[in-house]
């Protein structure tokens, strides 16, 4: 007869399989961290070939050129290219040798290692070699190329700076004053605001460097004794002379149809014996342009082409001026008088001041019939 019975491990057994199991994670850990160390030693040879250390393409050009006498690159570029490679990818925009910021006491100073570096550096937006040069020193002597205390002057960094390294934002903060954290949480400055401030100065330099070219092909700027800024208030000033005139048009258009108006009211009243006193007032006066002070000189308030639509308007006013002073003057014939015949006369009207020569037709004869 068979029994089955469950067999109960041993505690040598159980603790044996313990370590193996143990084992067996930390085996795994093990391979685990060795793949992180082959990607990252992928990365750096693919860093090697793209910055250009690659010793086995330099000494094939090196060795296919030693035998050329007209061989290319400086001794400066041999020199860089025996360096050792960076041991960090390069960002976009940043040379080998870019810039170097040496600290002093409590002191930040910012020198340029190559030309390279002074052109594409940047601090508050315009350029390090810029700076350097407001600040009074020669583009010769700005690049700093030794690396321990540059015998060069630099540009002493101040809290809040705006640095750009290539294509690369950085701010530069002294923690005595506020902490980097706290800074930028108050947001004094941010991305944006710096790129804008860069757009800015690179707009401005542009427009400098292209008025120098147009100076030195045409010998003159745009706008000459004008910077960018006098430029924007001559132009300013004009706008203001263009609108000033546009309101003057305007209401000079509302005093010519008003005038309109009452022309044709006063044809309409041409029947009546009286005359308004807007003709009377233009028979006796003459019609003043009135003119105004700018400046130094007086401009005429009104142009030719409107004179001459006021003048159209004051004779068409004075030939209805005349046709109502004939009706008052006009003789009533009596009874028993003989029948007169009045004929068809041009009488000038006017004064000669405003309209020479002007003749009005008056209508045809008419016999006056006895009561």
């Amino acid at each position: 007869m068979a029994l089955n019975c469950a067999l109960a491990a041993s505690p040598s057994e159980e603790r044996l399989m313990r370590e193996l199991r143990e084992e067996n994670e930390k085996l795994k850990k093990i391979f685990q961290d060795m793949a992180g160390l082959m990607l990252f030693e992928v990365n750096l040879n693919e860093v090697r070939g793209r910055v250009g250390g690659e010793d086995s393409d330099s000494d094939s050009d090196s060795d296919s050129d030693s035998d050329s006498d007209d061989s290319e690159g400086s001794a400066e570029d041999v020199a860089q290219a025996e360096e050792s490679p960076p041991n960090i990818e390069l960002g976009e925009g940043v040379a080998r040798n870019h810039a170097v910021v040496f600290t002093e006491g409590d002191k930040c100073i910012l020198f340029p290692s190559c030309e390279r570096g002074a052109t594409d550096t940047f601090v508050n937006g315009r350029s390090l070699q810029d700076v350097l040069s407001d600040l009074g020193v020669e583009e010769e002597a700005q690049i700093c190329r030794q690396s321990e205390k540059p015998q060069v002057s630099g540009y002493e960094l101040q809290h809040g700076d705006r640095i750009i390294f290539g294509r690369h934002y950085f701010v530069f903060v002294i923690p005595s004053e506020m902490s980097p954290d706290l800074y930028i949480a108050s947001g004094k400055v941010d991305y944006a605001e710096a790129r804008n401030e860069w757009q800015v100065e690179q707009r401005s330099t542009m427009q400098r460097r292209f008025s120098g070219i147009h100076a030195s092909i045409f010998g003159g700027s745009l706008m000459p004794g004008m910077g960018s800024s006098g430029a924007a208030l001559q132009l300013a000033e004009k706008d203001d002379v263009i609108e000033a005139q546009k309101a003057e048009i305007s209401e000079l258009k509302q005093q010519l149809a008003a005038a309109k108006a009452e022309v044709l009211q006063l044809r309409q009243l041409a029947g009546n014996t009286l005359a308004s006193s807007t003709i009377a007032q233009i028979l006796t006066k003459d019609y003043h342009i009135q003119e105004v002070q700018a400046g130094d000189a007086k401009t005429d308030r009104i142009s030719t082409s409107i004179k001459k639509t006021f003048t159209e308007s004051i004779d068409k006013m004075m030939a209805v001026e005349a046709l109502l002073a004939r009706k008052s003057r006009r003789p009533v014939a009596q009874q028993g008088d003989a029948v007169t015949k009045t004929p068809s006369i041009l009488r000038r009207m006017g004064s000669d001041s405003l309209r020479k020569g002007l003749r009005v037709s008056l209508g045809s004869n008419a016999e006056s019939e006895a009561a």
